[in-house]
């Protein structure tokens, strides 16, 4: 019954899962959280240094976008519309570098980390130039889930 947006990563490893939440919601989830599914569980206040250190997935891709907006780049990268890519950062699906976008024309840099809930992560990673039809030439690197 705890909406989503209360909390942050989750981290598994073959023993334990971490979630990370704000200081002000941990007597919430300790307080109110016994079970997940049917599986009895226990939560416990851990350092931020004790955290799992999960291995990173990626595949990289070129891409060729029109501009550095953040609809030409998200419509390039994840193979969709630039109305359905409007339409995830109209309804708060977007995150730049872990916060909030609510402009589509968002201007995004290399070194850029962009979250799209149900789509994943992708980071800009480099410039490649222009292709002589002045098309900006990026290297993405999309973050691959378990």
């Amino acid at each position: 019954g705890i909406d989503r947006k209360l909390f942050g990563d989750i981290l598994v490893d073959e023993k334990r899962a971490q979630i990370f939440v704000n200081r002000d919601f941990i007597p919430l989830f300790q307080g109110g959280i016994r079970k997940i599914g049917r599986l009895p569980v226990s939560l416990e206040e851990r350092p931020f240094t004790d955290r799992i250190l999960s291995k990173i997935d990626y595949r990289e891709r070129e891409i060729l976008v029109s501009s550095f907006r953040l609809d030409a780049l998200l419509s390039s990268a994840l193979k969709l519309s630039r109305n359905q890519t409007s339409q995830l950062i109209e309804k708060k699906s977007v995150q730049v570098n872990y916060h909030l976008v609510e402009k589509s024309d968002y201007q995004v840099a290399v070194g850029d980390l962009i979250s799209v809930r149900k789509f994943g992560r992708l980071k800009v990673v480099k410039d490649n130039g222009q292709t002589k039809k002045d098309k900006k030439k990026l290297i993405v690197r999309l973050l691959l889930s378990k």
